[in-house]
């Protein structure tokens, strides 16, 4: 039994007497709780937006019985159809001139059946019965929700390549003491991050390509914009995450403190950003730091391109915001980075 007590006596001094640990594990969670909890505390009821083609023909003014949870937004069947698409609404309705109401979303995106039952629910409240209706299911290409996932998915398959695959790999190199013999070799260091960069920018090119075969084949995923778009932000992506990667993997001397850094800028990325559902449902004081984020930026763009049909001049800004991200953080990483 003593030599128990000894052995987890050591562990827990391990523990505590490596302060940044301790952060991570006991600091950074309750931040994360207190960040969500502010954003969400006072969203208060599900908030449901809608849009409504209007209709001479309508005997019922859906777009007036909204109220401070439910929006009905007035709109044309164009800027519903790309609404729909850019994942600003879920669902949209369209009054026919037989005084029945055609329900439009994607039965597979799960916010979008469930918005649909606030809505009826909604109406049979104010009128006291189910209004005449039927489903439309939206399933033509980009306009269904695994058309607006597949593009988020891409994005973070990006970061999570880079941050993973280039900052995990030289904090591991740090930690088992190689750096320092590397850079005791003649080697050029600028060449050792690039030849990081562009092994990390192949592999992002072959699962990108993988992906989207697998999409392409089992879900009619199509890519409505420019192909050279979409390789020039998988290019300025991993530019971005591979500098972001150099600046967490620069001061970090265990795979603890490696690995809440990482945790650190990937989990609220893919929380906030968009991948798996509209960061537009978040409070709107975030909305603008949200769209600042890299990983927005990138997953925004690509499904620009995925669904809307952007060419190469819709992507330059953000291909350039990107890239000056990369570069900033890259120049500052090696500045502090630590070969041993």
């Amino acid at each position: 039994m003593n030599q128990i007590y000894q052995l987890i006596s050591v562990k827990f001094k391990e523990f505590y007497r490596e302060p940044a640990i301790i952060f991570w594990a006991l600091v950074f969670p309750i931040m994360m709780a207190g960040v969500m909890g502010i954003a969400f505390q006072n969203k208060g009821p599900e908030s449901v937006k809608a849009g409504v083609i209007p209709s001479q023909d309508s005997k019922l003014e859906i777009a007036e019985l909204g109220n401070e949870q439910i929006q009905f937004k007035p709109m044309n069947l164009k800027e519903a159809e790309e609404s729909i698409k850019k994942g600003l609404i879920n669902i949209y309705i369209l009054p026919t001139s037989k005084g029945e109401y055609e329900f439009y979303f994607d039965p597979k995106n799960p916010n979008a059946s469930k918005e649909y039952h606030i809505i009826l629910n909604h109406l049979y409240q104010k009128h006291g019965y189910t209004i005449p209706h039927k489903i439309v299911n939206l399933e033509s290409a980009g306009s269904r929700y695994i058309d607006f996932f597949i593009p988020g998915l891409l994005g973070m398959g990006i970061m999570n390549s880079c941050v993973w695959g280039l900052g995990w790999a030289l904090i591991e190199l740090r930690v088992k003491k190689l750096l320092r013999r590397m850079a005791a070799t003649p080697m050029n260091k600028p060449y050792f991050f690039f030849s990081y960069f562009v092994t990390r920018l192949v592999i992002s090119l072959v699962e990108f390509f993988l992906l989207f075969v697998f999409s392409y084949f089992l879900f009619d995923v199509k890519i409505f914009g420019s192909f050279l778009a979409v390789v020039l932000l998988i290019i300025s992506g991993n530019c971005a995450f591979a500098g972001i990667s150099t600046l967490i993997a620069s001061r970090a001397n265990s795979t603890q403190v490696g690995n809440g850094l990482i945790n650190v800028v990937t989990l609220p990325m893919m929380v906030f950003s968009g991948v798996f559902f509209s960061y537009h449902s978040f409070p709107e004081f975030l909305i603008p730091i949200i769209q600042g984020l890299p990983l927005t930026i990138l997953v925004d763009s690509i499904r620009s391109v995925f669904i809307e049909g952007t060419g190469i001049s819709g992507v330059y800004l953000p291909c350039l915001k990107l890239l000056g991200c990369g570069l900033f953080f890259q120049i500052i990483g090696i500045k502090l980075f630590k070969w041993y």
